[in-house]
């Protein structure tokens, strides 16, 4: 059985599994240089592909390692991404209000 691996929050990456043994693992940061990237490892999927074309023609399963992921997360790329000023916006705008029972403002 071949399993394809992803994993898209922060430091994301892929795992190529065959027959319950680790044929290869690749992080997105290595390709795109940005420290703990985050969202679709596409770089990492993509060389992979090209470096074991035979099993991905093969694969059985995808197995994805986050059960949920928040779409702002996924789009801004918000790990690499974010400086403090950002953590600081983000806290005050989404998470006070939501703490304190009111729904959150939009980040902008």
């Amino acid at each position: 059985m071949i399993i394809l691996g992803l994993q898209d929050n922060h430091s994301a990456s892929v795992c190529l599994l065959v027959d319950g043994e680790v044929v290869a693992v690749a992080e997105e940061e290595r390709y795109t240089r940005i420290k703990m990237d985050s969202g679709f490892p596409k770089n990492a999927i993509d060389d992979l592909r090209e470096k074991y074309p035979d099993e991905f023609n093969k694969i059985d399963r995808v197995a994805v390692a986050c059960i949920y992921q928040s779409y702002n997360d996924f789009a801004t790329k918000r790990y690499p991404k974010f400086k403090i000023k950002d953590f600081l916006v983000e806290e005050k705008r989404y998470w006070l209000p939501i703490l304190n029972g009111v729904k959150a403002l939009f980040l902008s």
